[in-house]
């Protein structure tokens, strides 16, 4: 019985080490080069991750676990100074992972697009072009020229600078500690911005905007969506509109530039948060359906009419006539608070 015990074990042991080594560890590539200064990458729904280092060299780690075997294929080519890098998925089902490490120098130039797979890039200084469907992004510690498209795919930008362009269909796009040309772009996602400066074009069709802790020139406008922005600095003549949402705008300080706030069927609020109030202030609100309300009495009051309806118009001077600040509705309430 025990002999009979013995033999066994042996084979067992055989077995489940044939079915360890066999049981998706995947496949390692390893790849390096040297003069690459664009890297163009097309996956299907790989994962790129991208990290610099202070080397001159490109390196190219893939990781694949596919099933069934031989339904990934991927090519790694060089044309001249760009780096060439393409998934290829044979016909009929087929599963696994797929993630692609670059680490390169970091004024490499990146292009990148996907389908479904997502994109994490940090430390680039000269520019990134991405492109996907429904895979995310998430960029930090970037420095130059980025332009981002993605259809439902979100997007997570931390510390980047210089000219910055995203657009998303059903998205949403947060941004942190950002600056530069800052231009934003969803069809029905959120845009959450956080400490950002400069030149800030923020735009949604159905979909919120908050601002914060911010300073710059601001033009955020929404279709259906409401804007709400708080502790900003208004350097340079500013708007923020929307056609049926709200708008709320709360300053770190009181804005030496015109503004314009505005709302068809929404509220609009400017706060000062105790900072001193100046400039000339105007106010408009469809009669019998909008609303003013201000702490300070008016200079000015009138009505008129516009596409067959009755508006009042309502303004004031203090400390000054300049700046200009307008705040419209229809059928919301315009307000002033000190």
């Amino acid at each position: 019985m025990k002999r009979g015990m013995t033999a066994v074990i042996p084979v067992i042991i055989l077995l489940l080490v044939c079915c360890i080594s066999g049981a998706g560890w995947g496949e390692e590539v390893q790849k390096t080069f040297e003069g690459i200064k664009e890297i163009e990458i097309n996956t299907v729904s790989g994962d790129c991750i991208i990290k610099t280092h202070r080397s001159d060299e490109v390196i190219v780690d893939l990781f694949y676990d596919v099933e069934p075997k031989g339904a990934f294929k991927y090519k790694i080519k060089e044309s001249g100074k760009t780096l060439l890098i393409k998934e290829r998925w044979g016909p009929g089902s087929s599963q696994g992972e797929v993630t692609w490490t670059l680490t390169v120098p970091a004024e490499t130039e990146i292009e990148f697009s996907s389908a479904s797979g997502d994109l994490t890039a940090s430390g680039l200084t000269k520019a990134i072009e991405t492109s996907t469907a429904s895979g995310d992004i998430d960029i930090e510690d970037f420095k130059g020229e980025m332009e981002i498209a993605a259809a439902s795919g979100d997007i997570d930008v931390r510390n980047a600078h210089g000219e910055i362009e995203i657009s998303t269909a059903s998205g949403d796009i947060k941004i942190r500690k950002s600056g530069g040309e800052i231009e934003l772009n969803t069809a029905s996602g959120e845009i959450d911005a956080v400490d950002i400066s400069d030149e800030i074009d923020l735009n949604t069709a159905s979909g919120d905007i908050e601002v914060s802790d911010s300073k710059g020139v601001f033009e955020l406008n929404c279709a259906s969506g409401s804007i709400t922005a708080k502790g900003i600095t208004i350097e340079g003549m500013s708007g923020f509109s929307t056609a049926s949402g709200e708008v709320e705008i709360i300053l770190a300080e009181t804005s030496e530039y015109d503004l314009e706030l505005s709302s068809a069927s929404g509220d609009v609020c400017l706060d000062y948060n105790g900072n001193p109030v100046k400039g000339f202030f105007e106010f408009t609100a469809r009669k019998r359906r909008g609303r003013i309300s201000c702490p300070f009495d008016f200079d000015d009051e009138e009505e008129f009419d516009e596409n067959g309806h009755t508006y009042v118009r309502k303004s004031f001077s203090r400390k000054g006539d300049t700046p200009t600040i307008y705040l419209s509705t229809a059928s919301g309430k315009a307000q002033l608070k000190k």
